[in-house]
């Protein structure tokens, strides 16, 4: 502070006695310059949750193409690794007859002529369709249409004309649109029963999503975005993630990356479908304490300090909050003004 302190006196020099003596102190106060108070509205946004994790992706091995004929030397292999297994598309040659594949989980098991009936029945007729191309009723009994595209086929594919289908002159595997992963025989080759053909490529059975290396958690939504180095690869059922294993772009990147049984894949960006909004002021505007947050709130003439919540922070230093309303006007500066008035000390 600066004192100016004023002398007027009146003085009678010399031998002449002193008349008067006026003293007049006057003391002024002289302030610094005053920073004016910024204030920067409250803003509305809206907000699409991100969380930042890794896929594991589990693969179960591939699966056996075995032959179940009565031997012979191999003539031709219909097939090479990384081709897709069609239904009743040819697998191999031995002698004379042509085997063919299918996916099925219950495999015929006898015989089948004019008369027959049963489930096995309708497997057979939807392999005679797809071979020869008939507009063949799958209604699970050999009747007479049925018994003479059993002929047919037997003289294509078996070498001669026979009333009745052998479930031998078919290979069987699980999965439809599986892919062979190796093939284990070659032209001229002798086959006995049990041999193994081929090996299926490992599928995917079981997938993990980590989010930010812990527990996988975002807002409730109906699907969630996959991205992976910038590029979306689609969405999943937020509550059934194996939807992802039908994901064809992402299982050909897992499968670029799997070893042993297993294909991690990090840096992953899972977006949620749900758009939420979001209350944020900058982030100079909060003062914390071990207790609670705050800030510095204008209402028309009114100034008051207030609590809020914090939330997750955002773009160019601004900071989600609960407690403050979009535009209301927060405190921002001078910094010494908002610590005096949160005054969480």
């Amino acid at each position: 502070m600066n004192r100016i302190g004023t002398l007027v006196g009146f003085m009678v020099l010399a031998s002449v006695p002193m008349v008067g003596v006026v003293w007049a102190l006057v003391n002024d106060e002289i302030e610094p310059e005053q920073q004016p108070r910024q204030w920067v509205p409250a803003t509305l946004v809206e907000h699409q949750p991100l969380v930042r994790g890794s896929v594991d992706v589990e693969f179960e091995p591939g699966q056996q193409l075995v032959y179940d004929g009565a031997g012979g030397r191999v003539v031709s292999v219909h097939f090479e690794p990384g081709d897709q297994l069609v239904v009743a598309g040819p697998i191999v040659t031995v002698d004379q007859i042509t085997v063919v594949g299918y996916a099925s989980s219950a495999p015929l098991y006898r015989q089948l002529k004019l008369g027959d009936e049963g489930w096995d029945v309708a497997v057979l007729q939807d392999i005679l369709r797809a071979v020869l191309g008939l507009d063949l009723d799958a209604d699970g009994r050999v009747g007479s249409e049925t018994a003479e595209a059993i002929r047919a086929y037997s003289e294509r594919f078996v070498g001669e004309e026979l009333r009745y289908f052998d479930p031998a002159w078919v290979i069987w595997y699980p999965h439809p649109g599986d892919s062979v992963g190796s093939v284990d025989i070659a032209v001229g080759d002798r086959l006995v029963a049990g041999d193994t053909i081929a090996r299926t490529e490992p599928a995917p059975h079981l997938i993990t999503i980590r989010g930010d290396g812990t527990e996988f958690s975002l807002p409730p939504s109906d699907r969630i975005d996959l991205i992976v180095e910038d590029k979306n690869f689609g969405s999943f059922a937020r509550d059934d993630p194996q939807t992802v294993l039908r994901n064809e772009l992402f299982m050909e990147l897992a499968t670029s990356r799997l070893i042993d049984g297993k294909a991690t894949i990090d840096s992953v960006v899972f977006r949620s479908a749900e758009i939420t909004t979001k209350v944020v002021v900058p982030g100079s505007a909060i003062r914390f304490s071990p207790e609670e947050a705050c800030v510095v709130v204008q209402a028309g003439n009114q100034i008051s300090r207030r609590e809020v919540e914090v939330g997750d922070f955002g773009e160019f230093g601004s900071v989600a909050v609960a407690g403050v309303e979009p535009g209301e006007p927060v405190l921002v500066a001078p910094v010494a003004e908002v610590d005096r008035l949160c005054d969480l000390n």
